[in-house]
């Protein structure tokens, strides 16, 4: 599996799922689903790897669903410079999830800093 680490920062109350080659939806969903289980869904979530799925229409649905029953999920920030980022952003926006890119992991940091202290 290309997911290389997850970790979960109670404190922080972030999620960092660090991914090694391209990203399958299945593996995103099973972040999903971990973050489901560790009763952490509303922390913020940070993505870091360097290829993202083309084709995450299993995970937009997984997340709709999963919202409809706990609500509104807390943000998520992608630091990736492959060419699909910007297609999974998209995606995943159209899930009511709150979304935003990045080329480096400060930047990431910062802004989800600043939403959790919101």
């Amino acid at each position: 599996m290309p997911i290389r680490s997850y970790s979960r920062d109670d404190v922080r109350r972030r999620i960092e799922v660090i991914g090694d080659g391209p990203l399958s939806a299945d593996d995103l969903i099973s972040v999903v689903r971990r973050q489901i289980a560790d009763h952490a869904w509303t922390y913020g979530l940070l993505y870091e790897a360097t290829a993202l799925p083309e084709a995450i229409d299993v995970l937009v649905v997984h997340l709709r669903e999963a919202t409809a029953s706990l609500g509104p999920r807390g943000p998520v920030a992608v630091v990736s410079q492959g060419p699909d980022a910007v297609n999974v952003a998209r995606y995943m926006a159209s899930a009511n999830v709150e979304i935003a890119l990045f080329v480096n992991r400060r930047s990431a940091e910062e802004w989800l800093d600043a939403r959790q202290r919101a």
